[in-house]
This record gives structure tokens, sequence and C-alpha cells, in this order.
């Protein structure tokens, strides 16, 4: 019955990797645009 559960929790733990290189991919680029707009 554990083997369904690490199951589980390893692609829990995949989607969380994949939803954060997503946000830092998303939010890298805005991060990198404002602080071009502040310096000018």
């Amino acid at each position: 019955m554990k083997c369904p559960d690490k199951e589980k929790r390893r692609r829990f733990w995949e989607n969380v990797a994949v939803d954060i290189l997503l946000t830092l991919c998303i939010v890298l680029p805005i991060a990198k645009a404002v602080d071009i707009l502040l310096k000018m």
C-alpha cells in the first residue's frame, strides 16, 4: 500500500519543481524589465 503513496509524493514534488521553474521563467524577465525601467 505504501508504493502508490511514494509515487504520488514524487509526482507532487515534480509538479512543484515545474511550477517553480515556470514561475521563475515568468518572474525573472519581469523583474529585469522593472529593474531596467527603474534605472532609466
